[in-house]
């Protein structure tokens, strides 16, 4: 006779968008795979007894450029298709020195809130006990704190850290209970939305053709 089955491990997602597309921008084997299915990818990278409840993007939409303010808003669309809640911050601007010889002040377009809104949910959802473990996808070390905290307030929750593409972080690894290493581009490349596919509505969402020309190689992803 068999003792009652396990309880299942609520699981919850927080993604930092910034860091996860600054990660595949730089790697030249993932700066392609940017039509991402978090949802999908997370519930294929799941610990045993493991239930995904929720994953959460955090992000920021350049409105100064229309075509890239277009192609995030796209990809947004596919992601809450997806079922994964996103939460924006905003970009601010900054003056900033030229570090060249010339020295001359500029505006520079400068992301605000993602880290804040990722920590002040993490910290939040522990408090209220919304998770057994909490996956960070993130290779920031400014979310240290946020682990730290989760940590103290509530002892018996877990973190794992989930590494983007050139964005692994060995200030991350002491605070977390564990984590899977840097998303590589056969996994990434598994869990891509489908060029075109209709939404709840019967909208129909298409991936960027950008995207497609650079997964195609007839330009660099410089965007």
């Amino acid at each position: 006779m068999t003792g009652p089955a396990a309880a299942p491990v609520r699981v919850r997602c927080y993604v930092d968008g910034f860091n996860l597309y600054h990660g595949l921008r730089e790697s030249t084997n993932c700066r392609h795979l940017r039509w991402l299915n978090l949802r999908s990818l997370i519930e294929g990278i799941l610990l045993p007894r493991h239930v995904l409840e929720t994953v959460t993007f955090f992000t920021s939409v350049l409105t100064s450029d229309p075509g890239k303010e277009r192609r995030h808003r796209t990809y947004l669309d596919a992601l809450r298709w997806a079922n994964v809640e996103v939460v924006e911050g905003r970009f601010q601007m900054d003056e900033k020195q030229c570090r060249a010889e010339c020295g001359k002040m500029f505006w520079s377009p400068v992301e605000k809130l993602t880290d804040v809104n990722i920590s002040t949910r993490m910290v939040t959802d522990a408090i209220r006990d919304r998770f057994d473990w909490a996956y960070l996808v993130s290779g920031d070390a400014d979310q240290v704190p946020t682990l730290i905290a989760v940590r103290q307030i509530a002892p018996q929750k877990k973190v794992r850290v989930i590494f983007p593409p050139r964005r692994k972080s060995l200030g991350l690894l002491p605070y977390s209970t564990s984590t899977y290493g840097e998303l590589g581009a056969n996994t990434l490349r598994a869990n891509q939305f489908d060029d075109v596919f209709r939404d709840h509505t019967g909208r129909y969402i298409r991936k960027p053709q950008r995207w497609i020309d650079q997964e195609a190689g007839r330009q660099m992803a410089d965007d």
